[in-house]
């Protein structure tokens, strides 16, 4: 049953505080870059002077908010975390740019990626207080200037007063997604390497005697 949501929105922009403390504790820049030298380089102020902002590695996160989203869970075993916050993160940088646009379409588009990457962040962090802090969180990291803010403001004004009907998401996390798929190529893997191991079939030659054909001698027939 799809569920019907009357939009109302409360906005913590710039100023906001994301709260104080998590699982991980916030980590340094420098620091981060030593965890993660993966990471793309601080864009600092260079990344505030335009809507879009810098997105070195193409990912779909802006640079300094990727970043930050490191250093809040810095922790090897809190990757679902960072990839649920990176999640929320994605379409609320999308959201910027189709309201700067008046684009409704693409507005309606990313509203329904944005309930999906909530239920996510309410699958990997069950406490309410901690998941509302942590979207307010994301949301202060995304529109962290006076051009993003406003942005922002206009997108929550174009969905203010729509009902609005998002589906029941079986696998809302991507981070969900990419691991079963993960988990399926390594079984094809090992799979295709058990197959490369196996004898060939002998077919009606491996029926012709009592003992068969056992060509690797490991003391089973090859048809076995």
């Amino acid at each position: 049953m799809n569920k019907i949501i009357v939009f109302v929105f409360v906005i913590c922009l710039i100023g906001c505080s994301s709260g104080d403390g998590n699982n991980g504790g916030n980590a340094g820049s420098d620091f981060i870059h030593t965890l993660y030298p993966e990471l793309p380089p601080d864009p600092v102020e260079a990344g505030k002077a335009t809507l879009i902002g810098i997105d070195t590695n193409k990912n779909g996160v802006r640079d300094d908010v990727e970043i930050e989203i490191y250093k809040y869970a810095p922790k090897a075993d809190q990757e679902a975390l960072r990839e649920m916050l990176m999640q929320k993160a994605k379409p609320l940088e999308k959201a910027l740019v189709a309201a700067s646009n008046d684009d409704i379409d693409e507005v309606l588009k990313v509203q329904k990626e944005s309930s999906r990457s909530v239920e996510c962040l309410m699958k990997t962090t069950p406490d309410i207080t901690a998941g509302n802090k942590e979207m307010r969180m994301i949301q202060t990291l995304v529109a962290n200037t006076n051009e993003r803010a406003k942005a922002f403001v206009h997108y929550n004004g174009m969905l203010s007063g729509r009902v609005l009907r998002n589906p029941n998401y079986s696998v809302p996390c991507d981070y969900d997604r990419a691991q079963e798929a993960k988990k399926q190529a390594a079984f094809a893997v090992s799979g295709s390497a058990i197959k490369a191991t196996l004898p060939p079939d002998p077919g009606q030659a491996g029926k012709t005697t009592l003992e068969g054909i056992d060509s690797n001698s490991n003391g089973i027939r090859d048809d076995v």
